[in-house]
């Protein structure tokens, strides 16, 4: 069962291009940002500048949740994904090549810009702790979940 269910959020995540992530700011609020991103498996990368709040509450508090969904007009064909995780800055040596090379892919007008695009951004990969794929195709408020 964790194999399929890996398996569902995997090409639903291949599929999307939008998800929205919430982080916790020091006060304890919580702030949902949307982004583009990519996947390699359950793990979620997206870029954006360094001093965004974003950067500042996951290097606070790298705890945190996000949502990759379509916009369905009939209710009964609602399919997404719910994540838990834990999300870092990579670093110069970690994974930027690998991770700019998915954005190349799904995104190819940043594959024309080139890596000098990472000047003035930073990567954030996003490792999955829980992942839940619902799927109100088998019924209304049905998931599938399972933890890593």
């Amino acid at each position: 069962m964790k194999e399929d269910v890996y398996n569902k959020i995997d090409v639903y995540l291949k599929e999307n291009k939008k998800m929205t992530i919430a982080t916790v700011n020091t006060e304890g609020q919580a702030i949902a940002h949307t982004v583009q991103y990519v996947s390699e498996g359950n793990t979620v990368f997206f870029f954006t500048k360094p001093g965004q709040r974003k950067v500042v509450n996951i290097q606070n508090n790298p705890q945190v949740g996000y949502t990759v969904d379509r916009d369905y007009e009939d209710w009964s064909k609602i399919q997404g994904v719910q994540m838990l995780g834990k999300a870092r800055v990579l670093n110069k040596d970690d994974k930027i090549d690998r991770s700019f090379k998915l954005f190349g892919e799904k995104f190819p007008h940043l594959a024309a810009i080139g890596k000098a695009f990472l000047e003035h951004h930073v990567i954030i990969e996003v490792k999955p702790v829980l992942g839940r794929f619902l799927d109100n195709t088998v019924q209304f408020g049905y998931f599938e979940e399972t933890t890593y």
